[in-house]
């Protein structure tokens, strides 16, 4: 939360549009949150609660904040799947001169929000019942990472810092001080002339990833969007109150990337995109994510990875499952397994590999056989692609 003073009298800072980056990894939580120096005063102060022991907290003030690119997971798997149809449709090989449409070429980009900036004005000494753990200058900013005893104490700390503070005029920050949460409190240095700071990043032990959204409740107004990106595949615990108004999307990127401190990777990678729109009063809880990765994103990066061979097992099921629904209802007598098995097996090497099937495994309603298998096929892959699809529309 963004704090300023007025004309001598407290209020909260303009609700800005929020990027924030988080990396969760063997039980250490490394979160982002940019900042925008240009559109904050210069007296305004952030607070950011963490779920850690104070002592646990490393502060640190970053010149630059990551930027991540990569094409959407679900868009890619879409046109895979559109392609892997056609290939299906095309082993019947009439269908193939009406598909000579298909736009082949498609490229699914994401760009980083730009950073937002946030700030503070610098105080004195800390208050009693405030303890203090680590102090840190650079980039044109100060960073402390604290603990409160009591909601006096932190409401003191801020007002030695030159703020003008009401008594009990943060409620929001009681649940925090209750819970035993520690404070990272960070301003821009009056001395500075030139303030390079971007972003603030804090690394603490957390059994789950977490985000403070519950301190944007204070805020007036319709809100701001908030942009978090996550390292990997998560799942966001979504309360009911930004359930609606919140999007969560995946990512891959092909390149590399290393920002030191806080991600490395020597190939590529995938990310989670979560986008919140909500009001501030629909900010009634701080979110929590889990590591799970959704079934469909695991099977969406199986079809983007791997498209011949997912195709190639969809046409094995689908010759076997049609060939036995044909047999079944042109026939009152079963195949052999063999046969079943080397007419299915036949049945997958386009529409002649069906045809001559039919002569080496029937002995009767051979045309039939192939006409029936031709058609179910087609209908088949198609009842295949719609419910595969429809997990990424």
């Amino acid at each position: 939360m963004i704090t300023s003073s007025d004309n001598g009298s407290w209020s909260y800072g303009e609700d800005s549009l929020e990027q924030s980056f988080i990396n969760f990894e063997n039980k250490t939580e490394k979160l982002i949150i940019s900042l925008d120096i240009k559109k904050t005063a210069r007296d305004a102060v952030l607070v950011i609660p963490i779920p850690s022991d104070p002592s646990l907290v490393k502060a640190d003030i970053l010149s630059e904040t990551p930027k991540f690119y990569g094409y959407d997971v679900s868009k890619r798997a879409l046109t895979n799947l559109t392609h892997i149809r056609d290939s299906l449709f095309a082993t019947q090989i009439y269908p193939i001169i009406p598909m000579v449409y298909e736009a082949m070429n498609q490229t699914f980009g994401v760009s980083s929000m730009p950073s937002n900036s946030l700030g503070a004005r610098p105080g004195g000494a800390q208050e009693q019942d405030i303890v203090v753990y680590q102090h840190l200058e650079k980039n044109g900013m100060v960073a402390e990472v604290l603990s409160a005893a009591s909601p006096d104490a932190l409401y003191g700390y801020l007002t030695q810092k030159g703020l003008k503070v009401e008594r009990n005029s943060i409620p929001i920050f009681r649940d925090y001080i209750n819970s035993n949460f520690s404070f990272v409190v960070s301003w821009i240095n009056p001395l500075a002339t030139d303030v390079a700071a971007r972003g603030v990043l804090m690394t603490f032990p957390s059994d789950k990833i977490f985000y403070p959204l519950k301190p944007g409740s204070a805020y007036s107004g319709q809100g701001m969007q908030k942009t978090i990106d996550v390292v990997g595949y998560v799942s966001p615990d979504l309360y009911s109150d930004i359930k609606d108004s919140t999007t969560v999307d995946y990512y891959y990127s092909d390149d590399s990337s290393t920002f030191v401190d806080f991600f490395t990777s020597d190939g590529g990678f995938g990310f989670t995109r979560i986008t919140l729109n909500a009001r501030p009063n629909q900010l009634t809880q701080d979110l929590f994510i889990s590591e799970k990765t959704p079934l469909r994103i695991l099977n969406a990066q199986l079809i983007n990875f791997y498209p011949f061979i997912y195709g190639l097992i969809l046409l094995i099921i689908i010759s076997f499952l049609v060939t036995y629904l044909v047999v079944r209802l042109l026939t009152h007598s079963s195949l052999t397994k063999r046969q079943f098995i080397g007419l299915s097996i036949l049945n997958c090497l386009t529409l002649i590999g069906t045809i001559v099937g039919s002569f080496v495994a029937l002995k009767e309603k051979r045309f039939k056989f192939i006409v029936l298998f031709s058609l179910t096929f087609m209908v088949l892959t198609w009842v295949f692609w719609i419910l595969l699809s429809s997990l990424y529309w």
